[in-house]
């Protein structure tokens, strides 16, 4: 699901569409993270099946992902995310037509 949202979002941003839904969406996508995290923790305590490796290698990459999108955003740069040193969306530069 969350890829379905991420995808149709790009599709929106890049018909030059706003998406009002930005800052929702990026909660889902943490929110997708923290559950993987607790998932993984399950898992790990639990599976006698599996390796154990495999549920570890998760418990390390998502709180990696939970820690860049959620507090690291900042080292995006400004022409991809559309934000300036302000933090207010910039205007997009008109084109010219010849």
């Amino acid at each position: 699901v969350t890829h379905v949202l991420m995808y149709t979002h790009y599709l929106v941003t890049s018909l030059g569409l706003h998406n009002p839904l930005k800052s929702q969406l990026t909660n889902f996508q943490l929110a997708q993270f923290a559950s993987c995290v607790l998932h993984a923790a399950l898992v790990f305590a639990s599976e006698t099946v599996l390796p154990a490796r495999l549920a570890y290698i998760q418990l390390v990459y998502h709180p990696t992902l939970l820690f860049l999108f959620g507090f690291q955003m900042k080292w995006v740069p400004s022409w991809i995310t559309g934000q300036t040193i302000t933090g207010r969306e910039s205007e997009a530069p008109e084109k010219k037509v010849a």
